[in-house]
């Protein structure tokens, strides 16, 4: 299933309540959930995202986009290494304004390095985001009486995304943007096709069924 428009208001809800009520809580959780609505990406590569990598709009005309080239990855049983994508897969994905807001409001003076990052300077570990969002949900649903769901699953953030893209832009567009090797991967897996509205040419159709008598 993909997230409908008030889940994900009640998502964004609770992660900005927890970062406002909590101390010392994670004041990245909110960016790097718009950030994979923002551009269908999986997670790892979101928080692989490096300024080196994100190309802000230099004027009215041009567009911001990024270049998803990193993922943060684990390998021979070792956390939070820095890698290629899956399937060594690269792209350059163009920003909606809402993701390039994000980064002019994180972006430092002489930006480098990960866009997101721990207290430490070290990359997130999505464990510890999936911990961080549980509470805030608990929070939430107890402080707010909101319904949000039990785990914040990025992955439906990503099948969210491509399945919009999908619908508005056609399932090639979709599978170039999840980075995926066929179309029919992403129709398979990311389009839901349940959220899909309803075809309605019944009206045309109607005079068929007008028959002499």
């Amino acid at each position: 299933m993909s997230w409908s428009d008030e889940q994900i208001e009640n998502i964004r809800t609770a992660l900005r309540h927890w970062m406002e009520n909590v101390p010392n809580s994670n004041q990245c959780i909110l960016d790097i959930y718009d950030m994979s609505l923002a551009t269908g990406c999986r997670i790892s590569e979101v928080l692989g995202m490096t300024w080196e990598d994100v190309h802000l709009p230099e004027g009215p005309e041009t567009q911001g986009w990024v270049h998803i080239q990193l993922a943060v990855l684990t390998r021979d049983k070792k956390t939070n290494v820095i890698g290629s994508p899956k399937g060594g897969k690269t792209k350059k994905l163009t920003l909606p304004q809402f993701g390039i807001e994000i980064l002019k409001r994180r972006m430092p003076q002489n930006a480098t390095g990960l866009v997101f990052f721990n207290n430490a300077g070290n990359p997130f570990h999505v464990r510890s985001l999936y911990g961080t969002a549980e509470r805030a949900f608990e929070r939430a649903r107890k402080d707010l009486g909101i319904d949000v769901p039990q785990r914040l699953k990025f992955h439906t953030s990503r099948k969210t995304v491509l399945s919009q893209i999908a619908e508005t832009h056609g399932i090639e567009s979709a599978s170039k943007q999840g980075g995926h090797s066929t179309p029919e991967v992403t129709r398979r897996h990311y389009w839901d096709q349940e959220q899909s509205p309803v075809i309605d040419h019944a009206n045309s159709l109607e005079r068929f069924g007008k028959t002499e008598e």
